[in-house]
């Protein structure tokens, strides 16, 4: 009889040790998803917030363009980011 007690309190401590392990494992990777979340609501939010108008484009040779742009975003736009754009030709008033 005082075997099985002892067995099922060294089971019962397992099971308890066991699930706290799980617990914590949850609870951390849900933690970095919120992370991950929260910073992807950052990203496309900026996204939304910085916009730019074409306001004129003509041709200065045959392999060469000036396009005058407007930023009508509330955020500036850095110059890393404008130097990473790309730019699509298209028929005029093509939307």
């Amino acid at each position: 009889m005082a075997r099985a007690v002892i067995s099922e309190c060294i089971i019962t401590i397992g099971i308890v040790i066991a699930s706290a392990i799980a617990v914590s494992a949850f609870i951390a990777n849900s933690t970095g998803l919120g992370a991950i979340i929260t910073l992807r609501h950052s990203a496309d939010k900026e996204t939304m917030l910085t916009r730019i108008e074409i306001v004129f484009a003509t041709n200065i040779s045959s392999s060469s363009v000036k396009v005058w742009v407007k930023n009508i975003g509330i955020h500036s736009i850095p110059g890393p980011l404008i130097e990473k754009s790309d730019l699509f030709f298209g028929p005029q008033g093509f939307h």
